[in-house]
């Protein structure tokens, strides 16, 4: 597979239970020492590590992410074949890379990933979006800024950093 999933996230309203669900179903170690609402699953054997957490309205989300050696070309590759470009290309923040989001023709949102920073997006004047995260945690700023999940809330209480 030459770009293949690298990460994934299962979201919902209730991230203790989703954790537990899958820990005891899969047998994975979630890690959610850095942020509760928001445990990371590392890879282990032959999988891809992801994200077990709540979404910012409590809906279900299921989302994946591909890696590719260039956003932009990714993104106008998606709107010439008929999707739609959600997220300009974005830093992560931390030495985690850069991510973009589109939709594809049936409506379903799709992340891409690049730990290449020397592309640029001639949307933001040939510089890449920076994400500003100084103060929130990596895992609530690749949620809360990276996703746009800004008023993220999970069980009714604002979790995440603005």
């Amino acid at each position: 597979m030459p770009n293949p999933v690298i990460h994934f996230d299962i979201l919902g309203k209730d991230a203790g239970a989703l954790q537990k669900f899958y820990g005891d179903l899969f047998d994975w170690k979630v890690d959610n020492a850095e942020y509760p609402d928001y445990g990371i699953v590392s890879a282990q054997g032959e999988g891809i590590g992801g994200g077990i957490g709540c979404s910012k309205d409590g809906a279900p989300v299921v989302s994946i992410y591909i890696k590719v050696d260039d956003l932009q070309q990714y993104l106008d590759k998606v709107v010439s074949l008929g999707g739609k470009a959600l997220v300009p290309p974005t830093e992560l923040g931390g030495g985690h890379g850069w991510i973009a989001l589109f939709e594809d023709p049936e409506g379903n949102t799709v992340g891409l990933w690049s730990a290449d920073k020397k592309e640029r997006s001639p949307s933001t004047g040939g510089q890449r979006k920076r994400t500003p995260c100084a103060g929130v945690p990596s895992t609530s700023c690749y949620l809360d800024r990276a996703l746009l999940l800004r008023s993220h809330h999970c069980n009714g209480r604002r979790d995440l950093g603005t």
